[in-house]
């Protein structure tokens, strides 16, 4: 019997299309994560926008969605901008951008440029992006 867990990946264009992939834990851990795996299987043409990987919650019981990349968190996370979010109920939140390590990473709310970590950001719930001066 097979227990190896099983990931369904939801990759979206910049064009707008998506579609939706399998990996097992196995084949992620050895690409390094699951962001790797991704890029490694596409053809160089394919503008990647997000990476969306459905998760299950042991104490929920319920399935959500971890963003593990976005191309405008990640171009400011890579140019170490200071950002204000807004996020979809209204409350705003500045801050750095960071990710996490392992095999299904998430972006990171960075409070100050020295922290060295910090809480999950909510990515799916984000309704606009303000560079901070």
């Amino acid at each position: 019997m097979n227990t190896q867990k099983t990931y369904r990946i939801k990759i979206t264009f910049s064009n707008g299309s998506s579609k939706w992939i399998q990996a097992n834990k196995k084949k992620l851990q050895k690409c390094g994560s699951v962001v790797t795996y991704v890029f490694r299987s596409l053809t160089d043409e394919q503008k990647v926008d997000r990476i969306t990987v459905r998760l299950w919650n042991e104490n929920t019981g319920k399935f959500y969605s971890n963003v593990s990349f976005d191309h405008i968190l990640d171009y400011h996370r890579g140019a170490k901008h200071r950002i204000k979010v807004t996020y979809k109920w209204g409350e705003t939140e500045n801050m750095y951008i960071g990710r996490s390590t392992g095999f299904v990473p998430c972006y990171l709310v960075i409070k100050r440029r020295d922290s060295i970590g910090g809480g999950g950001l909510l990515a799916n719930s984000i309704k606009n992006i303000q560079l901070v001066a």
